[in-house]
């Protein structure tokens, strides 16, 4: 609990701009899922011109491992949205 969330709503509120709020469990597990999910996400986000919080995003920014193939994936689909 460092405030994330609280500043997301903080800053949006100084915007004046609705928080468009989505939680990573929605997102999925498939990258091509997700690819899609995001990329409405941030359409939406552009077409509404408000902050887009992705709740809980921390889960896709941990560092990325030779081991887990399908998390890497998923980190990968993440940044290149994000981009």
């Amino acid at each position: 609990a460092t405030g994330k969330t609280l500043t997301a709503e903080s800053v949006a509120e100084l915007a004046e701009r609705p928080l468009y709020r989505v939680t990573c469990g929605d997102v999925g597990t498939n990258p091509e899922t997700v690819e899609k999910y995001l990329n409405s996400v941030m359409f939406i986000g552009d077409t509404w011109n408000c902050v887009v919080l992705l709740d809980e995003a921390d889960v896709f920014m941990e560092e990325r491992t030779k081991l887990d193939l399908e998390r890497n994936a998923l980190v990968s689909v993440f940044l290149r949205v994000l981009e």
